[in-house]
Protein backbone atom coordinates (compact mmCIF):
# COMPACT_ATOMS: atom_id res chain seq x y z
CA UNK A 1 0.00 0.00 0.00
CA UNK A 2 2.79 2.39 0.95
CA UNK A 3 4.67 1.86 -2.29
CA UNK A 4 1.46 2.11 -4.28
CA UNK A 5 0.83 5.53 -2.72
CA UNK A 6 4.40 6.61 -3.51
CA UNK A 7 4.04 5.43 -7.11
CA UNK A 8 0.69 7.16 -7.46
CA UNK A 9 2.07 10.41 -6.05
CA UNK A 10 5.09 10.25 -8.33
CA UNK A 11 2.90 9.61 -11.37
CA UNK A 12 0.71 12.54 -10.38
CA UNK A 13 3.73 14.84 -10.02
CA UNK A 14 5.05 13.77 -13.40
CA UNK A 15 1.63 14.32 -14.95
CA UNK A 16 1.35 17.78 -13.39
CA UNK A 17 4.83 18.68 -14.57
CA UNK A 18 4.03 17.55 -18.10
CA UNK A 19 0.81 19.56 -18.06
CA UNK A 20 2.61 22.69 -16.86
CA UNK A 21 5.23 22.35 -19.59
CA UNK A 22 2.50 21.89 -22.20
CA UNK A 23 0.43 24.80 -20.88
CA UNK A 24 3.46 27.09 -20.94
CA UNK A 25 5.13 25.70 -24.05
CA UNK A 26 4.95 28.98 -25.97
CA UNK A 27 6.45 30.95 -23.08
CA UNK A 28 9.25 28.38 -22.84
CA UNK A 29 9.72 28.49 -26.59
CA UNK A 30 9.93 32.31 -26.62
CA UNK A 31 12.35 32.30 -23.70
CA UNK A 32 14.62 29.96 -25.67
CA UNK A 33 14.44 32.03 -28.85
CA UNK A 34 15.08 35.29 -27.01
CA UNK A 35 18.03 33.74 -25.18
CA UNK A 36 19.74 33.04 -28.51
CA UNK A 37 18.67 36.29 -30.16
CA UNK A 38 20.09 38.32 -27.28
CA UNK A 39 23.52 36.91 -28.18
CA UNK A 40 23.25 37.55 -31.94
CA UNK A 41 25.65 40.24 -33.15
CA UNK A 42 24.71 40.11 -36.84
CA UNK A 43 21.63 39.41 -38.95
CA UNK A 44 22.87 36.02 -40.18
CA UNK A 45 23.18 34.85 -36.56
CA UNK A 46 19.65 36.06 -35.75
CA UNK A 47 17.88 34.82 -38.87
CA UNK A 48 17.49 31.10 -37.93
CA UNK A 49 15.82 32.03 -34.64
CA UNK A 50 13.57 34.64 -36.22
CA UNK A 51 12.50 32.03 -38.75
CA UNK A 52 11.58 29.71 -35.89
CA UNK A 53 9.55 32.52 -34.35
CA UNK A 54 7.76 33.02 -37.68
CA UNK A 55 6.60 29.43 -38.12
CA UNK A 56 2.86 29.28 -38.80
CA UNK A 57 2.03 26.80 -36.02
CA UNK A 58 1.57 28.72 -32.77
CA UNK A 59 2.47 32.05 -34.39
CA UNK A 60 -0.37 34.02 -32.79
CA UNK A 61 0.58 32.77 -29.32
CA UNK A 62 4.23 33.68 -29.86
CA UNK A 63 3.25 37.15 -31.10
CA UNK A 64 1.16 37.76 -28.00
CA UNK A 65 4.08 36.77 -25.76
CA UNK A 66 6.47 38.87 -27.84
CA UNK A 67 4.45 42.04 -27.27
CA UNK A 68 4.03 41.24 -23.57
CA UNK A 69 7.82 40.89 -23.25
CA UNK A 70 8.76 43.77 -25.56
CA UNK A 71 11.32 46.03 -23.81
CA UNK A 72 10.96 43.94 -20.65
CA UNK A 73 14.25 42.10 -21.16
CA UNK A 74 17.23 42.30 -23.49
CA UNK A 75 16.24 44.75 -26.27
CA UNK A 76 18.59 42.99 -28.70
CA UNK A 77 16.11 40.11 -29.00
CA UNK A 78 13.26 42.57 -29.64
CA UNK A 79 15.31 44.33 -32.28
CA UNK A 80 16.08 41.19 -34.26
CA UNK A 81 12.49 39.94 -34.25
CA UNK A 82 11.28 43.30 -35.59
CA UNK A 83 13.99 43.90 -38.18
CA UNK A 84 15.30 40.51 -39.36
CA UNK A 85 12.50 39.24 -41.57
CA UNK A 86 13.18 35.51 -41.83
CA UNK A 87 10.51 33.82 -43.98
CA UNK A 88 7.88 36.17 -45.49
CA UNK A 89 4.75 36.17 -43.35
CA UNK A 90 1.37 35.24 -44.77
CA UNK A 91 -1.51 37.73 -44.76
CA UNK A 92 -3.05 35.81 -41.85
CA UNK A 93 0.21 35.96 -39.87
CA UNK A 94 0.55 39.71 -40.45
CA UNK A 95 -2.98 40.18 -39.10
CA UNK A 96 -2.12 38.08 -36.04
CA UNK A 97 1.05 40.08 -35.43
CA UNK A 98 -0.84 43.37 -35.55
CA UNK A 99 -3.96 42.16 -33.74
CA UNK A 100 -1.87 41.04 -30.74
CA UNK A 101 0.03 44.35 -30.83
CA UNK A 102 -3.05 46.58 -30.42
CA UNK A 103 -4.26 45.54 -26.93
CA UNK A 104 -0.78 45.48 -25.41
CA UNK A 105 0.05 48.92 -26.84
CA UNK A 106 -3.05 50.36 -25.15
CA UNK A 107 -1.76 49.51 -21.68
CA UNK A 108 1.98 49.90 -22.30
CA UNK A 109 2.73 53.13 -24.19
CA UNK A 110 6.46 52.38 -24.05
CA UNK A 111 5.84 49.83 -26.81
CA UNK A 112 4.99 52.55 -29.34
CA UNK A 113 7.84 54.68 -28.04
CA UNK A 114 10.21 51.79 -28.69
CA UNK A 115 8.91 51.35 -32.22
CA UNK A 116 9.42 55.05 -32.95
CA UNK A 117 12.92 54.70 -31.49
CA UNK A 118 13.71 51.96 -34.01
CA UNK A 119 12.45 54.15 -36.86
CA UNK A 120 14.72 56.97 -35.68
CA UNK A 121 17.64 54.54 -35.55
CA UNK A 122 16.97 53.33 -39.09
CA UNK A 123 17.16 56.90 -40.48
CA UNK A 124 20.00 58.02 -38.22
CA UNK A 125 22.28 58.93 -41.13
CA UNK A 126 19.92 61.63 -42.40
CA UNK A 127 18.31 64.74 -40.93
CA UNK A 128 14.66 63.80 -40.52
CA UNK A 129 11.96 66.42 -40.83
CA UNK A 130 9.27 64.45 -39.10
CA UNK A 131 6.38 66.42 -40.55
CA UNK A 132 7.54 65.53 -44.07
CA UNK A 133 7.54 61.91 -42.95
CA UNK A 134 4.06 62.30 -41.47
CA UNK A 135 2.78 63.94 -44.66
CA UNK A 136 4.12 61.11 -46.80
CA UNK A 137 2.87 58.44 -44.40
CA UNK A 138 -0.58 60.01 -44.42
CA UNK A 139 -0.71 60.00 -48.23
CA UNK A 140 0.62 56.44 -48.42
CA UNK A 141 -1.92 55.05 -45.95
CA UNK A 142 -4.76 56.97 -47.61
CA UNK A 143 -3.96 55.29 -50.92
CA UNK A 144 -4.35 51.88 -49.28
CA UNK A 145 -7.40 52.81 -47.22
CA UNK A 146 -9.71 54.63 -49.61
CA UNK A 147 -10.65 54.60 -53.27
CA UNK A 148 -10.77 57.65 -55.55
CA UNK A 149 -14.26 58.54 -54.32
CA UNK A 150 -13.34 58.20 -50.65
CA UNK A 151 -14.88 54.76 -50.21
CA UNK A 152 -13.18 52.18 -48.00
CA UNK A 153 -11.35 49.50 -49.97
CA UNK A 154 -10.22 46.00 -49.10
CA UNK A 155 -6.49 45.48 -49.33
CA UNK A 156 -4.00 42.72 -48.61
CA UNK A 157 -1.87 45.42 -46.95
CA UNK A 158 -4.47 46.09 -44.27
CA UNK A 159 -2.36 44.69 -41.41
CA UNK A 160 0.82 46.76 -42.00
CA UNK A 161 -1.30 49.85 -42.75
CA UNK A 162 -3.25 49.42 -39.51
CA UNK A 163 0.06 48.97 -37.67
CA UNK A 164 1.34 52.28 -39.01
CA UNK A 165 -1.91 54.02 -38.13
CA UNK A 166 -1.23 53.06 -34.52
CA UNK A 167 2.32 54.41 -34.76
CA UNK A 168 1.11 57.66 -36.34
CA UNK A 169 -1.45 58.19 -33.59
CA UNK A 170 1.12 57.66 -30.86
CA UNK A 171 3.84 59.69 -32.59
CA UNK A 172 1.49 62.69 -32.76
CA UNK A 173 0.12 62.31 -29.20
CA UNK A 174 -3.31 61.15 -30.39
CA UNK A 175 -3.56 57.92 -28.43
CA UNK A 176 -7.19 58.70 -27.67
CA UNK A 177 -8.08 57.77 -31.25
CA UNK A 178 -6.74 54.25 -30.75
CA UNK A 179 -9.08 53.12 -28.00
CA UNK A 180 -11.27 51.64 -30.72
CA UNK A 181 -8.47 50.63 -33.12
CA UNK A 182 -8.85 47.07 -34.36
CA UNK A 183 -8.25 45.35 -37.67
CA UNK A 184 -11.90 46.04 -38.53
CA UNK A 185 -11.81 49.76 -37.67
CA UNK A 186 -8.38 50.99 -38.80
CA UNK A 187 -9.72 52.94 -41.78
CA UNK A 188 -12.20 54.80 -39.59
CA UNK A 189 -9.49 55.62 -37.06
CA UNK A 190 -7.12 56.76 -39.80
CA UNK A 191 -9.79 59.04 -41.29
CA UNK A 192 -10.25 60.72 -37.91
CA UNK A 193 -6.48 61.09 -37.46
CA UNK A 194 -6.07 62.56 -40.95
CA UNK A 195 -8.78 65.15 -40.32
CA UNK A 196 -7.03 66.12 -37.07
CA UNK A 197 -3.61 66.19 -38.73
CA UNK A 198 -4.73 68.40 -41.61
CA UNK A 199 -5.85 70.97 -39.05
CA UNK A 200 -2.96 70.63 -36.59
CA UNK A 201 0.04 69.38 -38.57
CA UNK A 202 1.70 72.80 -39.03
CA UNK A 203 1.71 73.32 -35.26
CA UNK A 204 3.40 70.10 -34.21
CA UNK A 205 6.81 70.25 -32.57
CA UNK A 206 9.02 67.31 -31.69
CA UNK A 207 9.56 66.66 -27.98
CA UNK A 208 12.66 64.48 -27.44
CA UNK A 209 11.70 63.76 -23.82
CA UNK A 210 8.47 62.02 -24.83
CA UNK A 211 9.90 60.80 -28.16
CA UNK A 212 6.96 62.16 -30.16
CA UNK A 213 5.27 65.25 -31.56
CA UNK A 214 3.16 67.49 -29.38
CA UNK A 215 0.79 70.27 -30.35
CA UNK A 216 2.06 73.81 -29.78
CA UNK A 217 -1.20 75.38 -28.60
CA UNK A 218 0.22 78.92 -28.69
CA UNK A 219 1.39 78.52 -32.29
CA UNK A 220 -2.01 77.15 -33.29
CA UNK A 221 -3.86 79.99 -31.56
CA UNK A 222 -1.68 82.50 -33.42
CA UNK A 223 -1.94 80.47 -36.66
CA UNK A 224 1.83 80.55 -36.81
CA UNK A 225 3.44 77.30 -38.07
CA UNK A 226 6.29 76.12 -35.89
CA UNK A 227 9.85 76.73 -37.04
CA UNK A 228 11.42 74.07 -39.23
CA UNK A 229 14.11 73.47 -36.60
CA UNK A 230 11.41 72.47 -34.09
CA UNK A 231 10.14 69.78 -36.44
CA UNK A 232 13.47 68.00 -36.80
CA UNK A 233 13.83 64.58 -35.18
CA UNK A 234 17.27 64.12 -33.60
CA UNK A 235 19.14 60.87 -34.19
CA UNK A 236 19.39 58.20 -31.51
CA UNK A 237 22.56 56.37 -30.57
CA UNK A 238 21.19 52.84 -30.20
CA UNK A 239 18.52 50.69 -31.87
CA UNK A 240 16.31 50.60 -28.73
CA UNK A 241 16.26 52.16 -25.25
CA UNK A 242 18.39 50.53 -22.53
CA UNK A 243 20.68 48.96 -25.12
CA UNK A 244 23.85 47.39 -23.80
CA UNK A 245 26.78 45.85 -25.61
CA UNK A 246 27.89 46.17 -29.22
CA UNK A 247 25.64 47.73 -31.85
CA UNK A 248 24.47 45.11 -34.40
CA UNK A 249 26.13 45.01 -37.79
Amino acid sequence: MFWAMIASGFAGAVGLGAWLVFANRYHIEMWWYRRHLSKAMAADEAKPWVEKFGRESGFKERCSIFWQMFLQGDPRADYWILTEGGHPLSEKQLEQFVATFFPEARVRPEICSGLVHILRWQVRDSVLDGTEFLDEASRFIAQGAFGPDGEKIQTEEAAPLAYFVRILCWATSKDDLCEELEMETWQHVFARWRDWYEENGPYLTFDPDSNRYVLDEAAKAARRPVAASDRLVPAVESPLPNWTGPIPE
